[in-house]
């Protein structure tokens, strides 16, 4: 009975082999078309060479291996993102804590003071772009969430003193090496968070660049003495 389940396994293996390594033939010949210009002149090969099972699929694997790890590296996950983005799976009267609807990102953006078109506008754009949950769908799964945006920079990127208390100028400008991205993360981050005088916290910018700014904003919306200017995105009263 063990040889015979031995002997149908290999033949099993055997189809399998035949049905795979024709197309892992096909996605290497298409891959050395495309990047025949990248590769060595020793490394090309034209359609009269003959492979073994074991070579054709090594070759395609060194070739197909680097482009999938390109490509998953420029769309990881961002722990940072994804704990800002989780502020929002809490908005719900009954959260589930790893998936935004649509209502949670809209009472989110309600609770940090935002008026009403404006909370909508952005809650819209924010699960077009990163709903994962089906073509029909427009809720945002956070764990599976993969992208590479940061928040300006990144935790701990460009000098800043969290015992400081920054402008909107001071803040663009301690930016300015991150390039177009970060100073417009600098000055979404002022106009979210700076306090009646017009300055945020150094250690509220350090916060935003690890994504945990978003509770502390609400808090601080709560009442009437802090409430967002309307050309903010504050309430028009």
């Amino acid at each position: 009975m063990f040889v015979h389940n031995a002997m149908s396994q290999r033949k099993v293996s055997g189809r399998c082999a035949v049905r795979i390594l024709p197309l892992l033939d096909s996605l290497k010949s298409d891959l050395i078309a495309r990047t025949s210009y990248l590769l060595p002149s020793s490394f090309h090969c034209n359609s009269t060479n003959w492979y073994s099972s074991h070579e054709r699929y090594r070759d395609t694997t060194v070739l197909i291996l680097p482009l999938l790890i390109g490509t998953l590296s420029t769309m990881s996950v961002n722990a940072a993102f994804q704990r800002l983005l989780s502020f929002f799976s809490h908005r719900s009267p009954h959260p589930d804590t790893n998936t935004i609807t649509f209502l949670d990102s809209l009472r989110g953006d309600l609770s940090i003071g935002l008026d009403f078109p404006v909370a909508l506008m952005l809650a819209t754009i924010r699960h077009l772009v990163f709903r994962n949950t089906g073509f029909f769908s427009l809720s945002i799964y956070v764990p599976t969430v993969r992208t590479s945006r940061t928040l300006l920079g990144g935790p701990d990127k460009f000098n800043v003193d969290e015992d400081k208390r920054y402008t909107r100028g001071e803040l663009i400008a301690l930016a300015k090496d991150g390039g177009i991205v970060a100073q417009a993360d600098a000055f979404g981050l002022w106009a979210l968070a700076a306090e009646p005088d017009g300055k945020v916290k150094g250690e509220e910018v350090r916060m935003f660049q690890r994504g945990e700014i978003m509770e502390r904003v609400a808090a601080r919306r709560r009442g009437r003495e802090n409430v967002l200017p309307l050309w903010r995105g504050g309430p028009i009263s």
